[in-house]
């Protein structure tokens, strides 16, 4: 009886790692890119990110400084764009504008004849670098809380025959976090945690889908741990990516090389603003080989359980005495 209770109850844990759905991945934004493919970016820029206090109806004059990391003179294209990101965590809009993103329209750089212009073209020597003046001239009236959007510098492709050629187009781009006058709203939701109990073929990790309802921007941060069974550490990592106001972000938090079998604890730390989370998670990480593995193991069980208890009963029917009456 102690064997049959033992199967059972291994079969019973089994089955409830199987019914939980599998983990997606999802990873979080960067604003420097190459396109299409094929080589490195020969383009750098200081400072990456500007974050500026505003004021309705001034003028702020910045620099930005663009270095030619590479051995041929490049033309550079300098223009601004509305910047958010996808629910998904993943999508970054360039085109897409809001109340949040008029700072774009506001942004005028100074060309080589010395006008400022929405747009701007410069020629950089080899190794060397430029610095770009640009100004932010907002209206008379602007909306509270804050404004976002990416200086991007752009290397035109070169000139002459390019039939057959493959080209590496280098853009790179400055994110500008502002805040305009008002009372700055800040306001968090934490929507869902989700960590998978069952992780097929994928890496573990954990998802956070976070609501920014409030006018401007934060942080949030994601501590992950994952350990063996028998408590040793394996990974730890911490995740910080910035929420939009008035959008909904899904971070993801992940070991990216883990195992692809075995039972491991995930621990997870999340902080936003004023509003904390944290907890512990055990998951099964298997291939679909190993998963095929152990639901044949399962059936196999459940038939060997059957069988048994149908040879007990059978094996009692013999062995009980037989009444004779007459």
């Amino acid at each position: 009886m102690l064997h049959r209770h033992s199967a059972m109850t291994a079969v019973i844990t089994i089955c409830s790692f199987l019914l939980i759905s599998a983990t997606p991945a999802h990873a979080d934004d960067v604003i420097e890119e190459v396109v299409p493919t094929g080589g490195k970016s020969v383009l750098e820029i200081t400072p990456v990110t500007k974050r500026l206090a505003l004021s309705a109806d001034e003028t702020h004059d910045s620099t930005m400084k663009v270095t030619n990391t590479g051995s041929e003179e490049v033309t550079v294209h300098i223009y601004a764009k509305p910047f958010s990101t996808s629910e998904d965590g993943e999508t970054q809009n360039f085109d897409t504008e809001t109340t949040y993103t008029q700072i774009a329209r506001w942004i005028t750089i100074k060309t080589e004849s010395g006008a400022y212009e929405p747009e701007a073209v410069y020629s950089i020597p080899p190794q060397e670098a430029k610095t770009i003046d640009y100004k932010i001239s907002t209206p008379e009236e602007v909306p509270g809380g804050g404004q976002y959007a990416v200086l991007f510098v752009e290397a035109e492709p070169p000139e002459g025959n390019t039939k057959n050629v493959i080209q590496t187009i280098s853009r790179v781009g400055m994110t500008i976090y502002a805040t305009m006058p008002g009372e700055p709203k800040r306001a968090v939701h934490i929507e869902g945690i989700n960590v998978g109990s069952l992780i097929l073929n994928q890496a573990i990790s954990t998802q956070t889908r976070i609501k920014n309802e409030g006018n401007i921007d934060f942080q949030a941060s994601i501590d992950i741990k994952i350990s063996s069974i028998f408590g040793k550490q394996l990974y730890a990592n911490t995740v910080i990516s910035s929420i939009f106001p008035e959008s909904i972000k899904t971070i993801y938090a992940g070991w990216d090389d883990s195992p692809k079998f075995g039972v491991y604890r995930v621990e997870y730390s999340i902080s936003a603003l004023d509003i904390s989370a944290s907890g512990s998670h055990f998951v099964l990480v298997l291939t679909p080989t190993t998963l095929i593995l152990a639901i044949s193991l399962i059936i196999l069980a459940i038939i060997s359980i059957i069988y048994l208890a149908k040879r007990k009963v059978a094996a009692n029917n013999e062995n009980a005495p037989t009444i004779c009456i007459g």
